[in-house]
């Protein structure tokens, strides 16, 4: 601090925090989802070889798995 080279923090005021709380949440829990879809289609290509699509797997189900099965 003495150097003047680190920025001064910011400290929400309460009635703020719990929004930059959920906001920090719904962060964390959309960078997990496309960890998982990003590796849903890292699996399929490695074992299957074909690619597919972040919306074809947002909409997948267990019947639209069944194809994917019989092509390898």
């Amino acid at each position: 601090h003495r150097l003047g080279i680190l920025k001064e923090g910011y400290i929400y005021p309460k009635q703020e925090r719990g929004f930059r709380d959920l906001l920090r949440k719904r962060m964390q829990l959309v960078r997990q989802r496309t960890t998982h879809i990003l590796s849903i289609q890292n699996l399929v290509y490695r074992n299957i070889g074909k690619k597919v699509s972040g919306n074809d797997i947002k909409h997948l189900s267990i019947e639209g798995l069944a194809p994917l099965k019989g092509s390898h």
